[in-house]
Formats: structure tokens, C-alpha cells, sequence
């Protein structure tokens, strides 16, 4: 269902199931896109110029990371970057996403490792 916002910048058509209970959008790259939204153009000259990621020593370490589902936050902090945004845009202008979500397996099993952990500790009580 859209729903039509007025704002300062003209209108808007918003989602509803694409938005927080606070009325804020959820953007879709970060769990897939709806059949009718197109992938957003990053100009790859631009984003290397200015990419804190492009030129860092540990570029591939960090892009790893992000495809194996580590935290953007925890890599940010590990590799000094000012945040998770720098993260989120280097992935998005280079399609990580899509091999973030292959490779689901990964993330699945620091699950399983982490209920298995849990339950052994509550088996001990």
C-alpha cells in the first residue's frame, strides 16, 4: 500500500509495510527489494574519490567482514571509521548486499553456536 507525504521537498510515496511504527522509512537494501523498485545508481569514479573503505589499508579485511555478516558498527570501530554509514555506502556502491545475502549461511550458524552456548550454560543452573 502507498501512502502520498507532503514535505519540504515536494511529496513523497512511502511504503506502509516500508515504515517504523514512528512513520520513519526502512530502506529495503537492507533485506531486499520489492519487485517494483530499481537499483539505485552510484557513480563508481565518484565513490572511490571519497571512499574512506576504497583507500584503507584493510579494504578487503573490512568487505569481508560485511559479507560474512559482522556488524557494520563493530567495523566501523575496528578500522576507524567515523561510522556504519561509511560501511552501508561502501557496500552499496559496490553490490556487497547481494553476497551479504548469499552467504546467509554464515550468520545462521553464529546463531545456532550461540543458542547451543546458551543452552548448555541454562542446563548447568
Amino acid at each position: 500500500m502507498l501512502v502520498r507525504a507532503a514535505g519540504s521537498r515536494g511529496s513523497t510515496e512511502l511504503r506502509l509495510d516500508c515504515v517504523t511504527p514512528e512513520g520513519r522509512p526502512i530502506y529495503a537494501h537492507l533485506w531486499g527489494k520489492h519487485e517494483n523498485e530499481t537499483e539505485k545508481q552510484v557513480s563508481s569514479g565518484r565513490h572511490k574519490r571519497y571512499c574512506k573503505i576504497c583507500s584503507h589499508e584493510k579494504r578487503e579485511e573490512i568487505e569481508q567482514g560485511f559479507i560474512s555478516w559482522k556488524s557494520p558498527i563493530v567495523i566501523a570501530e575496528d578500522y576507524g571509521l567515523a561510522d556504519r554509514m561509511n560501511v552501508y555506502r561502501h557496500a552499496t556502491a559496490l553490490g556487497l548486499f547481494e553476497k551479504r545475502r548469499r552467504n546467509i549461511r554464515t550468520a545462521l550458524e553464529r546463531i545456532i553456536e550461540r543458542a547451543h552456548g546458551i543452552g548448555s550454560v541454562n542446563s548447568l543452573t
